[in-house]
């Protein structure tokens, strides 16, 4: 008979999470055990493999921060450009020091060069959150906004943020941040004003 877990899953993954986010895939399994507060065993016996970890720890990503707090602005079923700019302001933000620079879905996409499936599935589903939401402020905001002009628009918008989130990583910060997310938004209502 199995012994049964002596930890909770949402928090040991929130945990490996924040690892991953902040270290990248390359976190030993040392560092992911002692931050889990679990041991490596237990690591393997409940996720399988590091693999699988790292995969449960993007969705955890997806759900608990881009769908939770990430994209809240843009969530209002009447989203239009304040809340795009508020969204992007986000960024500007430097009071969140808890929350390692950057986006584990950006660093995920830059650091490993190829994906499994489970991998690419995030990175898609993640990619589609975001261009929905993009795309129902734009509607909401330019009526008269041709679709394939709101579809340029919001894959423009997604690789931007893309943009600020590897700046973010490197620590830029503040008044440059300011300037980028401005151009953003200069760019996004570009003949629609």
């Amino acid at each position: 008979m199995p012994r049964p877990r002596k930890y909770d899953e949402t928090e040991v993954l929130a945990a490996a999470m924040e690892v991953f986010w902040a270290d990248g895939y390359g976190a030993s399994t040392r560092q992911l055990s002692k931050a889990m507060d679990i041991n490596s065993y237990s690591v393997y016996a409940a996720f399988e493999s590091k693999s699988r970890l790292f995969e449960r720890a993007l969705n955890h990503y997806i759900d608990n921060v881009v769908l939770g707090s990430a994209l809240r602005p843009l969530r209002s079923k009447r989203a239009a450009m304040p809340e795009l700019r508020e969204f992007l302001e986000s960024f500007v933000d430097t009071r969140n020091r808890n929350a390692p620079n950057g986006c584990l879905i950006c660093n995920t996409m830059i650091e490993l060069t190829e994906h499994t499936p489970s991998v690419s599935a995030s990175i898609q589903r993640y990619r589609d959150l975001m261009l929905k939401a993009f795309s129902r402020a734009l509607v909401h905001a330019f009526p008269q906004m041709p679709r394939k002009v709101v579809r340029a628009r919001s894959e423009f918008l997604f690789t931007a943020i893309l943009g600020l989130f590897v700046e973010k990583r490197m620590g830029v910060e503040g008044r440059p941040i300011q300037r980028l997310v401005n151009e953003i938004m200069a760019t996004v209502e570009r003949d629609f004003e």
